[in-house]
């Protein structure tokens, strides 16, 4: 009686059984085929296998023979347009933090206007005065920039009143306020000692300190030069310009006379007449008009 009675129960079990869902991680929802082959899997749903689902790495425990998964460690990462602008950054410091070069001489182009706010030359008056302000507007440039060749020595010479000396003055007046701005940029390695003198103030002082002045300036505005007087004759103007001269070999040096280049053998000597000709540029007014309303100072 009793098996009897327990068979129906058994199979209705087993049907409760089978018809409820068995979890994922344990097997996979399959249909039983019509044909009674092997069962599949039900139709839209999706198989793991073994390969495609990849592990943990798993490295052995020093104590036992069971692995402990490891998980290596990913290096850091930046969106690309963070890391694009970070070395950019970095570009733009490196840039700035770097010493300025001076530009190339074929660089410098001859500027009119410049010279009209700064020098004040009449160049239209006549082309020796043009020149003399081009010849010291490429002066005050390469002072500027510090820039040594071909030539570091300015002679303007001519008859008096052609606006020689005025000339050097507003350049004089353009290159000392512009010299701690130059060493700012990186051209000097110190400010711009810039120095103006009479020639034969220089030679009538009694102290050497005028003369000392001159030797150590970074540039030297050196006016009139021959108007000197030598009252006992003993040949020191001459000793003190050849001197001079030598000390400031490629320097920056502007010297305005009204002594011809012809004349310079007689009024001095061959050796002053060679400094002044050696690593130099000559501009001779000869021929410029006299200008009138133009102050020395």
């Amino acid at each position: 009686m009793t098996s009897k009675s327990n068979s129906p129960l058994v199979s209705r079990a087993r049907k409760l059984m089978q018809s409820q869902p068995v979890p994922s991680s344990m097997s996979q929802p399959t249909s039983s085929a019509p044909n009674g082959s092997s069962p599949g899997p039900v139709e839209g749903t999706i198989t793991k296998t073994a390969q495609s689902v990849p592990g943990p790495i798993t490295s052995p425990s020093a104590s036992s023979g069971s692995t402990t998964p490891t998980v290596p460690p990913s290096p850091p990462t930046l969106p690309d347009t963070l890391q694009l602008a970070l070395d950019k950054l970095a570009r733009t410091v490196i840039s700035s933090s770097a010493k300025p070069q001076a530009p190339a001489l074929t660089s410098w182009k001859p500027s009119a206007e410049w010279r009209r706010t700064n020098l004040c030359v009449p160049e239209h008056r006549h082309v020796s005065l043009k020149r003399m302000a081009e010849a010291t507007e490429a002066f005050l440039r390469r002072a500027y920039y510090n820039i040594r060749e071909p030539w570091t020595l300015l002679v303007l010479t001519g008859p008096p009143g052609t606006g020689k000396t005025y000339c050097a003055k507003r350049g004089f007046y353009w290159l000392a306020p512009a010299n701690v701005r130059a060493w700012d940029r990186g051209y000097w390695k110190r400010p711009i000692n810039v120095t103006w003198a009479r020639w034969s103030r220089v030679i009538a002082s009694p102290k050497e300190d005028l003369y000392e002045d001159l030797v150590r300036s970074d540039v030297v505005f050196l006016d009139d030069v021959g108007t000197e007087v030598d009252q006992f004759a003993s040949g020191r103007p001459i000793e003190v310009l050849r001197a001079l001269l030598e000390e400031r070999h490629k320097r920056f040096t502007i010297l305005t006379t009204n002594i011809a280049p012809a004349d310079w053998d007689k009024r001095w000597d061959a050796r002053v007449a060679d400094r002044l000709i050696r690593h130099s540029l000559v501009i001779d007014t000869k021929g410029a008009p006299k200008l009138s309303g133009v102050s020395k100072e």
